[in-house]
């Protein structure tokens, strides 16, 4: 009977060690993936920084632009309406040589 008792525990710490070993084959082939996943992660972070980045310029940029194109199209107007009186000045002038009031 004690024989049957020590085949147990031999057969049961036998198990033990080839989960353990099996364990750390896994793990030791998982080590590596993960390694490469950090640095993968890490990769897309800097990524996604740079394009926040990018994206804050280019806001900053176009609200920029926005403003330039209000004050140019002020400055359209006040040329339009510049460019109309002097328009009106010329009619007056050759109206005045053609038909001279004195």
């Amino acid at each position: 009977m004690d024989w049957a008792y020590i085949a147990v525990a031999l057969c049961s710490a036998g198990f033990l060690i080839y989960s353990i070993i099996d364990f750390l084959n896994v793990s030791s082939g998982l080590k590596p993936r993960a390694f490469n996943a950090r640095k993968e992660i890490e990769t897309y972070e800097k990524e996604l920084e740079e394009e926040l980045s990018t994206t804050g310029s280019t806001k900053h940029d176009n609200e920029e632009l926005k403003q330039e194109i209000a004050d140019m199209e002020r400055e359209l107007q006040t040329l339009d309406a510049t460019a109309a009186d002097l328009e009106d000045k010329q009619k007056r002038r050759q109206a005045d040589r053609i038909n001279p009031t004195d």
